[in-house]
């Protein structure tokens, strides 16, 4: 559908320049503090305890996607349309401060929107995910519009590090000499994946093996901690996706980190440093 292709290519405005190359997230990621919320899972009462407790301390706020298909039983979780309109009003009460970053179990919806928009849920996605239910994607997008969609990213830069929610492999990394060239290319790399990845099979948006896909390692949303990542572009990666259920302690390779701890711990970045903390 032409219309939602042009909605795609909005997602990233990469900035050009034969001497000068500076990248579209780059310029943004100047903060001193910045609030990191792991993977979501409809737990936005565990979501709204760490926003009342950070926030007002925050530069910059990040979740690192996957806001839907809870881990628990449905009575102990939000609903996904409730889920939904806690997201929307989150970037309505932080506009520009909160960076919204889009999971796995988030993007069968995404791709689904031009049907869940018109209640229809009769829908398979080419990028399955556990948890998926077409029902969830009507519920979702009772709340939301496909214009607010634009509002969703795939990466960001905060202070040095680029983070995504599952990280980025070196195989999808551009074989650029200068780092910020390299960011550039992947930038335009995402913006591509965005215009076209309903219409044919995207490397960038699928699973590894290790995830049970058929590529040798996975994409953006799909890169196993544990199997996969390497801490091996030129900036380090703060990550969720890889879930640790039974510690608290953050997780690291190299310069890089993993954050997701089935919501029980955030992250706070200050002027390079990552800590972790409980609500």
């Amino acid at each position: 559908m032409a219309g939602l292709t042009d909605f795609w290519g909005k997602f990233f405005s990469p900035i050009q320049g034969d001497d000068r190359i500076e990248s579209a997230i780059m310029k943004k990621q100047r903060k001193e503090r910045c609030l990191i919320l792991p993977d979501l899972h409809q737990d936005i009462a565990w979501a709204e305890l760490v926003l009342e407790k950070e926030a007002g301390q925050a530069d910059q706020i990040v979740f690192l996607g996957d806001y839907f298909d809870s881990r628990r039983p449905d009575f102990e979780i939000a609903s996904a349309r409730e889920t939904a309109a806690f997201i929307k009003e989150v970037k309505s009460r932080f506009g520009a401060g909160v960076t919204l970053l889009v999971g796995n179990h988030d993007l069968p919806y995404l791709e689904g929107a031009p049907h869940f928009a018109k209640g229809l849920p009769d829908f398979s996605p080419q990028y399955p995910c556990s948890g998926f239910d077409p029902r969830k994607g009507v519920e979702i997008f009772a709340e939301w519009d496909i214009p607010w969609l634009a509002n969703l990213n795939l990466i960001t830069m905060v202070q040095g590090f680029l983070l995504s929610h599952a990280g980025v492999a070196p195989e999808f990394w551009p074989k650029e000499a200068a780092p910020e060239k390299s960011l550039v290319e992947f930038e335009n790399r995402c913006q591509s994946a965005w215009e076209n990845f309903r219409h044919h099979h995207e490397p960038l948006f699928s699973a590894g093996l290790s995830r049970g896909g058929f590529q040798e390692t996975g994409g953006l949303l799909w890169l196993d901690w544990d199997d996969e990542f390497t801490d091996s572009l030129p900036y380090p990666q703060i990550v969720g996706h890889t879930v640790n259920a039974f510690a608290i302690e953050v997780r690291k390779k190299g310069r890089s980190y993993c954050l997701d701890n089935a919501q029980s711990t955030y992250g706070i970045l200050t002027k390079g440093h990552l800590t972790t903390h409980e609500p």
